[in-house]
């Protein structure tokens, strides 16, 4: 932060409603040590707009101007009670290198939305299925149940061994299982690997898989990268419960006396919903449940009646089809034969298993009795960023190739603490968690941070500032974060190093007690690798994240959602905005000032 007296000579501005002297305080008081704000302060080029109606900014002449509306609440903001500017002076709203949507002069913001809508399932592809429900408070107090002393060994089983498991056969409910023959193809110490009778192929040579069949090669191969990467998720994230849950009492008793397979993971492979063709364009890879960790109870009802259904174990589902996933098609799922497990996968195992960790350190381990999906998301996304590198992920297979062009297209369709049940909204969700932990794991620490976040006993936004405490010593406010994530996404990179404000374009490396070299690599969300396209302009593509017309407003300001607006170019040293009164307490405006940029390439 620049001290007063430079920023006073580099930028002035004023409130129509307090005047010159309040901001001057507030100047002040933003130089204070930034650990113990509850609110961003101004800065060179920021600008928090408050119950004020009018802000005049100098010194800015052949900048960008663009404000933001944040929702800092619980609630949807409807259009009608989001703020509208009226009045601007000095700015020039046209550009021929920057182009923005909505508003009386382009095309409605509806149609975006609807755009967005339409192509996301196509643009996103594959998602994992949210299905890791807390059916109860789980109790310390062990149960009385006696404890075996003979724990279960991966010796104890051989291949060929037939068991019936409950699957998942609809997707669209938790509550559709059937009984379904598995046989045990690969195991190791770590792990054993099932595949569905009815998704087996004969042969060993993996480029024989195919469709909706996979063989012995397939399961092994997964079973090897398994057990060859668990340890460092592990280390990173905390170790998996081995305590399963009383289906009477919610007390905690020891897995090794109950589970058929005793404390091993068990990989399910079969085809999740029965939903496969050979041109599907969506699907689920994966999913943990946690259903699996509460003994059967076959007389469950109502909300627990999943627990009917449990395998009692560690377990979680990978979708057989996409083991054959050729993600190089173009437009298209190809399930023809890859000549081993898709990559999609491997970053599945993953990202399914910090589920089942989750589970045990926050739910089993940790007692919180409300664990938010998009926290619990967002660990598994940051699992596939740290991991990326150690599993060799192509650059097209990286969660960030994945999610951000998503994010960028359409960030305002889900808040950043949001997670939207609806299963053709819930990428949207998925890439908003994402883009927002992968600014704060770069931002606060790396592995290190996320080590801090994902063992803590805390969810949601308390896990994430109890970590940046542990790991950096600095006390931030959620409100805080939320505001310099916001500023990452609107500060190109250039002027974000520049001046000091947030940037994803950060690099961190971290090597491991195991020699295990895992880090998160810079991300660009203005570069063209995460370019994307409506449907009604598809002969251009945009960068960075979407800016909606200064006169347009989303029908809907999702919770702790926000919404970019572009202003124009200043024509004069001194600028002008007028905006209309606050109506909603949670909305707040931002302004930002930044160097020429453009968004659009054709």
């Amino acid at each position: 932060m620049r001290k007063f007296l430079f920023t006073l000579v580099l930028v002035m501005v004023s409130f129509s409603f307090t005047g010159c002297l309040q901001f001057l305080l507030s100047m002040m008081s933003s130089d204070e040590n930034e650990s113990s704000q509850t609110d961003l302060g101004n800065s060179d080029w920021y600008y928090n707009l408050g119950d004020n109606t009018s802000v005049t900014i100098d010194n800015v002449r052949d900048k960008e101007i663009i404000f933001v509306k944040f929702n800092n609440s619980n609630n949807v903001i409807q259009r009608a009670d989001q703020r509208t500017l009226d009045y601007t002076d000095g700015i020039d709203t046209s550009s021929d290198k920057i182009e923005s949507y909505g508003g009386s002069n382009s095309y409605s913001y509806r149609s975006l939305s609807d755009a967005a809508d339409k192509a996301a399932a196509v643009a996103q592809g594959p998602v994992h299925f949210e299905h890791n429900e807390n059916y109860g408070p789980v109790y310390a107090a062990p149960s009385s149940r006696a404890v075996s002393t003979n724990s279960v060994n991966y010796t104890d089983f051989t291949k060929g061994y037939r068991r019936n498991f409950w699957a998942d056969t609809d997707i669209s409910s938790s509550i559709s299982y059937e009984q379904k023959a598995f046989t045990l193809r690969a195991g190791n110490s770590s792990c054993l690997v099932w595949v569905a009778d009815d998704c087996y192929m004969e042969g060993e040579v993996a480029a024989l898989s195919s469709g909706s069949k996979v063989t012995t090669a397939i399961a092994e191969s997964i079973a090897d990268t398994f057990v060859k990467h668990c340890g460092f998720e592990r280390e990173v994230f905390g170790t998996e419960s081995s305590m399963m849950i009383d289906e009477y009492n919610y007390a905690k008793i020891d897995m090794a006396s109950k589970s058929p397979t005793g404390t091993l993971v068990n990989i399910l492979l079969y085809d999740i919903g029965d939903d496969y063709s050979s041109s599907n364009a969506s699907g689920v890879i994966g999913y943990f449940s946690s259903k699996d960790y509460y003994v059967r109870r076959p007389s469950a009802t109502g909300n627990e009646k999943p627990l009917r259904y449990s395998n009692e174990g560690k377990f979680f589902y990978i979708d057989a089809p996409f083991c054959n996933y050729n993600s190089s098609a173009t437009g298209s799922y190809k399930f023809g034969g890859t000549g081993g497990v898709s990559q999609t996968v491997i970053s599945t195992l993953f990202h399914e298993f910090q589920h089942m960790i989750n589970f045990g350190n926050k739910v089993i381990e940790g007692g919180v009795s409300d664990n938010p999906s998009w926290h619990n998301e967002m660990l598994s996304m940051l699992a596939e960023d740290l991991m990326a590198q150690q599993l060799g992920l192509d650059a097209k297979e990286n969660v960030a190739a994945n999610r951000i062009p998503l994010f960028n297209r359409a960030y305002y369709n889900s808040g950043l603490t949001e997670y939207l049940k609806d299963t053709g909204k819930s990428i949207y969700s998925y890439s908003t968690a994402y883009a927002f932990g992968a600014w704060i794991a770069r931002e606060y620490g790396g592995p290190a941070f996320i080590e801090n976040m994902s063992k803590n006993a805390k969810t949601g936004m308390d896990s994430i500032t109890d970590a940046i405490y542990a790991t950096t010593g600095e006390s931030v406010s959620p409100l805080v974060l939320y505001k310099k994530f916001i500023q990452a996404c609107v500060y190109r990179n250039t002027f974000a190093q520049t001046y000091g404000y947030p940037t994803l374009y950060k690099k961190i490396d971290s090597i491991f007690a195991d020699g295990i070299s895992a880090g998160l690599g810079r991300i660009d969300i203005f570069s063209s690798d995460y370019k994307y396209q409506y449907y009604d302009r598809s002969s251009d593509y945009y960068t960075g994240p979407c800016l909606i017309s200064y006169d347009a407003a989303a029908d809907e300001l999702r919770p702790h959602g926000f919404t970019i607006h572009y202003v124009g170019r200043a024509t004069s040293d001194t600028v002008v905005l007028e905006f209309s009164q606050r109506q909603a307490s949670g909305e707040q405006i931002m302004i930002y000032v930044q160097d020429s940029f453009k968004n659009k390439i054709n």
